[in-house]
Order: structure tokens, then sequence, then C-alpha cells
């Protein structure tokens, strides 16, 4: 499955122009800087190096910069992209001429040392979003088990939503907030499940910290799991002959020695903080430092803000969701270009169908009773189902209050989530009639396969259209 995400991630990479995804020249921009300079950027109102994007944390941009760095002919004065004037940015309605944001990819006609780092910075991107398909994975084992064809099945829906696939094909920070964010899901599963090792702790706190440092959502990570740090009691380490085992466990001895029994109250609480909050500390604290010193602001969005511009108009957040959620929805599917180049409109209805298809599924589980005559429909626990639900309402909200700042009403922006949506999505689907039951019959499991199929097909169809639309501007 890894393979076909990468083969079919290429294939979206190759079809569309380079800095032709959202913001994508100012991301490898960023990328550039730190390869030619090896120095984060530094970004004021008047100096803006990339357009606020300098202003995110550098997760992705370095690990693209390792690839970069090794490019030769890259110029850091010399200008890689030229605006195009007649472009119509967030126009789905934009004509020939008008959807593509720049007029060329490089400093001439040909594809120049610029074009070949930004092809590099999009395998990064790329590579990033195979990690989330593989968090997806584990994920699913978490809610429905090991043994059931559920986790399967959530990764390779996670896989084949065509915009994850475009803007994991280009050069930005999106896959990567996706990746860490999963990864660290796993965990806080682990620990709601309780009592937790120390491991786990330790682990979700690495993963806490990584998300941090791939895009400042990731600090909504630690707003649930501080508070289940504090609830959930820790668990002793397992011992081996009456002693304390650490041989296959990334736990400090120092750590595990005074674990010889489950800590519960205040003591439990703050062994499990520090060990969730000290590598947080380790990994992202000098970025919030480091941000507070140049602009008083641990995040850096209020530079970005003050950057990109406010919107003209206020708007409250029933307003927004009336006004624009539909285009977020729209663009958590299938949206391509700067918000130029739309989807086939009878794709919209087959995403509106799987949406609602899993949304009365999950109305099916969460109503006691309707689920009593299939007794062999999964049942993944409603603890970390409605874990994962609260994740993606808090992601929700962040984009919402986001873009009640800006205009950023994104669907990308939703991907710290992709993990936790496409389980529950699945989830909804496997409690639909139909879909599960003894014996597993052909007929069961091609129900089971249906949505996903439905959506790879689209997802190998969808290049195409974005081959033609940016062939009919050239």
């Amino acid at each position: 499955m890894l393979a076909a995400f990468l083969l079919l991630g290429a294939v979206y990479s190759l079809a569309n122009p380079l800095f032709e995804a959202p913001d994508e020249f100012w991301h490898y921009g960023y990328v550039r800087h730190l390869a030619l300079t090896g120095q984060l950027p530094v970004e004021t109102p008047t100096r803006a190096i990339a357009h606020g994007e300098a202003s995110q944390p550098p997760l992705s941009y370095a690990a693209a910069a390792l690839l970069v760095r090794w490019v030769e002919g890259l110029d850091d004065t010399r200008p890689y992209f030229q605006p195009n004037p007649a472009s119509r940015i967030g126009d789905l309605a934009a004509g020939p001429g008008e959807r593509n944001a720049v007029l060329r990819a490089g400093p001439d006609a040909g594809c120049g040392p610029d074009c070949l780092a930004a092809h590099l910075a999009r395998l990064v991107s790329l590579l990033f979003g195979a990690g989330t398909v593989l968090g997806t994975f584990a994920l699913g084992r978490e809610v429905f088990g090991p043994g059931e064809r559920w986790p399967l099945l959530a990764a390779a829906t996670a896989a084949a939503v065509p915009q994850f696939l475009y803007v994991s094909s280009a050069a930005s920070n999106d896959a990567a907030i996706a990746c860490c964010a999963t990864a660290a899901l796993v965990y806080l599963l682990r620990l709601h499940r309780g009592p937790a090792e120390p491991r786990t702790v330790l682990a979700l706190g690495t993963w806490c910290g990584l998300a941090l440092l791939a895009k400042a959502s990731g600090l909504l990570l630690l707003g649930l799991a501080v508070p289940l740090a504090l609830v959930v009691p820790l668990r002793r380490t397992p011992t081996q002959d009456s002693g304390l085992s650490t041989q296959h466990s990334t736990v400090p001895l120092a750590l595990v020695v005074p674990l010889r029994r489950t800590l519960r109250g205040p003591l439990g609480s703050l062994a499990a903080l520090g060990l969730l909050l000290v590598p947080v500390a380790l990994l992202a604290g000098w970025w919030l430092v480091r941000n507070v010193a140049l602009f008083g602001d641990p995040t850096g969005i209020r530079l970005m803000l003050s950057i990109q511009g406010p919107r003209a108009v206020p708007v409250g957040p029933l307003e927004l969701l009336v006004g624009e959620g539909l285009g977020l929805w729209q663009s958590y599917w299938a949206v391509f270009g700067w918000s130029t180049v739309p989807a086939p409109a009878w794709t919209y209805l087959v995403f509106a169908t799987l949406t609602l298809s899993a949304l009365a599924g999950l109305v099916r589980r969460a109503i006691p009773g309707l689920l009593i005559r299939d007794r062999t429909a999964p049942r993944p626990a409603a603890g970390q189902l409605g874990l994962l639900v609260l994740w993606a309402v808090l992601v929700l909200a962040a984009v919402v209050r986001w873009s009640m700042l800006t205009p950023a009403s994104f669907g990308r922006l939703l991907f710290p989530a992709h993990g936790a949506l496409a389980v529950l999505l699945v989830a909804g689907w496997s409690a639909l009639p139909g879909c599960s039951g003894e014996p597993p019959s052909r007929a069961r499991r091609l129900a089971a396969w249906a949505p996903t199929i439905v959506l790879a097909a689209i997802a190998l169809a969808l290049p195409a259209t974005i081959i033609a639309a940016y062939w009919d501007s050239n």
C-alpha cells in the first residue's frame, strides 16, 4: 500500500506544475534559504522572505534542506518564479491563463537547479505523507484490534483521499504535521486505555514535540495529552525475575526504578506530566523561546498574520461556517491549484455520499441498541472513538479560529486530523448493514471495501483534471 501511495503521489507531483500548489513557492523559499545559509529565516512585516511562512516551525523544511543542500547552482538572491499578474487565486471559476499562480517555474524556460531542488522538497513531503498512511494503520489497530481487516482499510482510505495525495506531493509542511499528529494519536489512545507504561508517555511526548516542530497546530495535541496524563495512572514497567528489566525499553533506568507499583494520585500525575513534557521541551522548547525572543510570540502566528494580512471584514464562527463551510469540506477532498482547479462536479456527489454514509454508521454506533442485531460488526471502544472525534473537532475549531483572522478556509488545514478522520470514516462504514458478518463472504468483503475502492478510483482519475487545467492555461 505504501508503494502504491508513493507511486500515485509521484503521478500527482508530475501532473502539478511546480509552485502551483498553495504557498508552495514560499515553502520552497524557506527550504532554499535554510539549505544555502544553514540558518533559519527571520522575517519582519517589512522583510517577508517567504510571505509569513518563514515563521513556521522548521521540521519539514530542515528535512528537505538536507537534500536540497546538495543541489549545485542554487543562488539565494536569484528569483525562482514569476508571478502571474492575471491569476485569480481562490476563484474556482478562473479560466485559462487565470488558474496558474506563476508564469513559469524557474529563472529560465528550462528546469534549472531550483526546479530540481523543489522536486526534492516535494519528495520529502511525500515521504511524510507515507508516514501518515502508516500511522493511520497503527491508529486503526488501536481502535479495531490487530486481527481485523479494518486497520488496513483505514490506511487505504487515508491514502486515497485525492487532496491528501495532492498536498503530500507538494513542498509544504501539511504532510509533516499529519504524520506527527497521527503517530501521537496512536500513543494517546494507548495512554487512554491506562494504566500506562512510562515509555508510552515518553513516546507520546516525543511525537507531540515533533508535531509542534512541524506546525504550530501541533500544540493542540497537548490539549488532550496533558489532561490524560494527569488522570491515567502509571503502570509499573514489566519485571523479569522479580527485578525491573529495561532491555527493550526506551525509558532511562533512573526513571523506571521508582515505579515499583502502579502510581496514582498526585505522585503519579506529576510523574506522568514530567514524562510527557520533558521530550516536548527538549525537542521544541528552543523554538518557542526563540520566537518569544524575536517576535514576542511563542508560535510566531502573530507575525504570519501581520504579513499575510487580516480579513477585510470580520466574521463570526457561525457566519464563517455557513459562508465557507462547503468550500472547506470540498477542499478537504479535492480542490487543486491555489483553489482555482475544482474536481469534476460529480466527484463531490460521491464525496458527499461517502461522508453521509459514514456519519450514518457512526450514529448507528452511538445510539444503543442499533447494533444489537449485528453482533459481528466491529465494536471499537467508544472512548477511543470519542477521543478521535474530540481531536477532529479541536482541529476544526482551530481552523475556524484562524480563518476568522485571515482568509484560510482550506481543507488541508484539517490534515492534522487526517488519520483520525480516516479511522472514523471506516468506523462508520463498518457499522452499515452488509459490511460485516459471519461467515465472511466475498459480498461482505466487497461491501466493506467498496467506499475506499471508489475513492481510490477517483484519486487515480483526477491527475488528468490537473493536467488538463494547466495545459489550457499554458
